[in-house]
């Protein structure tokens, strides 16, 4: 799976300045191709890369569930605990591995940074690392992912279940549930997530795209970033393991 994952961030990032478009103002049969607009210059490729290398969290969040799950189904947690490990350092020692995880992607987005970034732009412009806070976001964004992955794991105990609640519940339940409900969808754990970094390609057509993330939504993604593992630790300390 991580091998995968690398992989798929290869081939969006390399494969992306190939896709065509049809905009206003170019000619019949003759697309622009998405590379034209340099997205790989600095600052905007922090940014950039940051959006396009977050599609592939999905699969860091798979080996969390498998990793979860594969405990509750060959009983290695319950042996944990036989052994004197509490459910909260279980989950602790889980959580030292999401952050490992984080912190492999965020370096990954760096070096694919750095690698594009320095062939179309110039050593010395003074916008070369302007663009640096982008890390911190994926960072949050992949971590909160992860920490989702993981409480979903924790609730169902099986693989295959929680990998369909996962996906659903990101990309379906909570978005339908916003809509239904009337609410932004940042005021909820993976809409929060997802909020942070805006989708970055607008502003090639001329349309305002948000920066960083503001005050409002660091806090509100701060708060989920304790609330989920929160709750992972309540249900682990109370179910019968």
């Amino acid at each position: 799976l991580i091998a995968l994952f690398l992989f798929s961030i290869y081939g969006i990032t390399a494969g992306i300045e190939n896709i065509s478009m049809n905009l206003p103002g170019t000619q019949p049969g003759q697309p622009m191709m998405f590379g034209e607009f340099n997205i790989y210059q600095f600052p905007d490729i922090w940014q950039n890369f940051a959006y396009l290398i977050g599609f592939p969290k999905v699969i860091l969040a798979l080996i969390v569930i498998i990793s979860i799950t594969n405990d509750y189904s060959y009983r290695t947690l319950r042996q944990h605990v036989i052994d004197g490990l509490s459910p909260t350092a279980y989950y602790l020692s889980k959580c030292s591995a999401m952050v490992t995880y984080t912190l492999f992607s965020t370096f990954v987005l760096a070096v694919f940074v750095l690698v594009y970034g320095e062939n179309t732009s110039n050593a010395g412009d003074s916008s070369y690392w302007s663009g640096i806070g982008f890390l911190l976001v994926h960072s949050c964004q992949v971590l909160g992912y992860l920490l989702i992955a993981a409480l979903i794991a924790i609730l169902l105990k099986r693989s295959g279940l929680s990998i369909v609640l996962f996906l659903a519940y990101v990309f379906m339940i909570e978005p339908l549930s916003a809509l239904i409900i009337g609410i932004e969808s940042d005021y909820l754990p993976a809409g929060s997530f997802a909020n942070l970094l805006a989708m970055p390609f607008k502003k090639y057509l001329g349309a305002p795209v948000q920066g960083l993330p503001e005050t409002s939504q660091w806090l509100i993604t701060a708060a989920y970033l304790i609330i989920l593992p929160t709750l992972s630790i309540i249900k682990l300390n109370k179910s019968d393991l």
